[in-house]
């Protein structure tokens, strides 16, 4: 019973976690001077480690032991490929739009996409 309460308390961590960086990009929006960008970036340092080391742990939990080194080879290149692909969203929306604040926005929708997936992920 303990290893599920484990299981329990880290899924409540993640979705934590998850919930108070959207509402940290969502706040991003509203900035309207340096030190309010400052204040959100120290927030948002906070939680980004955590939700790294949970999201590693999580995928350990899901692929096989035996082809480790591949799947976090995966890993490795699709945190790059979402590194670009945030740029570009950012970029683009705040080229489209005209506002920096909508394109901070976008990210938001990455987030939003990644908790509905890991929603579909199976309990083990």
């Amino acid at each position: 019973m303990a290893a599920w309460q484990a299981i329990r308390h880290e899924a409540h961590a993640a979705h934590r976690d998850f919930r108070v960086l959207l509402h940290h990009v969502v706040r991003g929006v509203f900035l309207r001077s340096a030190t309010e960008f400052w204040v959100l970036a120290v927030c948002v340092g906070l939680f980004q480690g955590g939700i790294q080391a949970l999201s590693r742990s999580e995928f350990g939990k899901l692929i096989p032991k035996e082809h480790a080194n591949e799947y976090y080879g995966f890993f490795d290149i699709f945190g790059k490929y979402a590194t670009v692909l945030g740029t570009l969203l950012v970029s683009v929306f705040t080229q489209i739009t005209g506002n920096s604040s909508i394109g901070v926005l976008s990210i938001a929708v990455l987030f939003i996409v990644g908790f509905v997936l890991m929603t579909k992920v199976p309990e083990k």
